[in-house]
């Protein structure tokens, strides 16, 4: 067969073809025909390229104060099952290139099937992404407002309902008061979430949020729901359950819940 035998081949046989290719040559592929670019483009396609890929791919973000930060795409493999692991590089990109911003700290809020949901921000803006790194393609997310500023606090969480099979973006805000005297929190007068769909193209609010969370905490999905370290008003450790498909909050006992002041970073993480 000829190139333009190839070239015209049905839609779902071109689809079926890309699907078994890594993740450079699908790249290259993009930039040779309008319809390759419109087929690669499509969530078909995603999710196809997806099931074939290696279930060992890693997400891995280096930063640097001096130079551009940027992800890559590992796949972790183990010759003959020996535990005998090491990596081989898929793909690397520069976040700022990709997402066609400036220089400012960019965070991973969390990977679901290959889409990665990413935060920049800096002094002047707040921003979310989600990308799908294969086909370098992201969508942006609406500002709900300005940055927030210290000791305000917000969080994020990236998931995926288990029967609607929706991405959804979860964000958290509390407005913070701190004792002048001891520095310690004193009252949260504001607090409240915001659900963003993706596809629907703006934020939604769903009311109030239970007991504080830690900014510094990342929300862990497993199994159709998102997890925080939180405390109650006594100050005790609980971890946040957070339903990706009904929207709604349900606590329980931290296995480790450990002395409110004593000196110890906390963690919260998914093994699977």
């Amino acid at each position: 067969m000829g190139d333009d035998g190839f070239f015209n081949l049905p839609s779902d046989i071109i689809l079926n073809i890309f699907s078994r290719l890594p993740a450079p040559t699908i790249l290259n592929c993009k930039l040779v025909r309008k319809k390759w670019l419109s087929l690669i483009s499509t969530p078909e396609f995603v999710n196809l390229h997806l099931s074939r890929s290696s279930q060992g791919l890693v997400v891995f973000q280096q930063e640097s104060m001096r130079a551009q930060e940027d992800c890559r795409i590992l796949e972790f493999e183990d010759d003959l099952d020996h535990n005998d692991l090491h990596y081989v590089p898929v793909i690397k990109f520069e976040l700022s290139e990709l997402l066609g911003i400036g220089r400012g700290a960019t965070v991973q809020v969390g990977s679901i099937n290959g889409l990665v949901c990413l935060r920049t921000f800096c002094h002047e803006y707040d921003a979310l992404y989600v990308c799908y790194p294969i086909t370098r393609e992201y969508i942006a997310m609406p500002v709900l407002d300005w940055l927030v500023e210290f000791p305000s606090q917000v969080l994020y969480g990236f998931g995926l309902s288990r029967i609607s099979g929706q991405y959804k973006v979860v964000r958290i805000f509390h407005e913070c008061v701190l004792d002048p005297t001891t520095g310690a929190l004193s009252s949260i007068p504001k607090s409240e979430c915001h659900v963003y769909t993706l596809g629907t193209g703006s934020w939604r609010g769903i009311g109030g949020v239970p007991f504080a969370y830690n900014c510094r905490s990342v929300g862990q999905f497993f199994n159709g729901n998102l997890h925080w370290v939180i405390e109650d008003l006594e100050g005790s450790e609980l971890i946040s359950c957070f339903d990706v498909e009904k929207e709604t909050f349900q606590p329980f006992s931290s296995p480790f819940p450990g002395e409110r002041h004593s000196r110890t970073l906390h963690s919260l993480g998914v093994v699977a």
